[in-house]
């Protein structure tokens, strides 16, 4: 990280958009940090029409919590999940 930092910013005082762009380390590192320690433990939606979710009928109108930390946890999202890892971020399909 400061290897990139001191590439990208050097000695500057002002830093533009442009450079903090060029930080990808640190991007993949901010990534990884709020995938493991987000600052909300879940999202809160209300379904707006009725739909099968695995084998269940959710009716329309139903307060939904979809649970961060579940999800995090979850092999079929994260490979390793439990493991602090930077690095797969470098692929932006997630």
């Amino acid at each position: 990280l400061k290897q990139e930092v001191d590439e990208v910013i050097g000695d500057k005082e002002d830093i533009t958009q442009n450079e903090l762009n060029k930080l990808e380390y640190m991007a993949r590192l901010f990534k990884e940090t709020l995938r493991l320690y987000g600052p909300a433990g879940g999202i809160h939606k209300i379904c707006a029409k009725e739909f099968i979710a695995c084998g269940f009928r959710i009716p329309a109108n139903t307060f939904l919590m979809l649970h961060h930390q579940a999800m995090i946890a979850d092999e079929q999202f994260f490979d390793e999940p439990d493991k602090f890892d930077p690095e797969r971020w470098i692929n932006e399909d997630r």
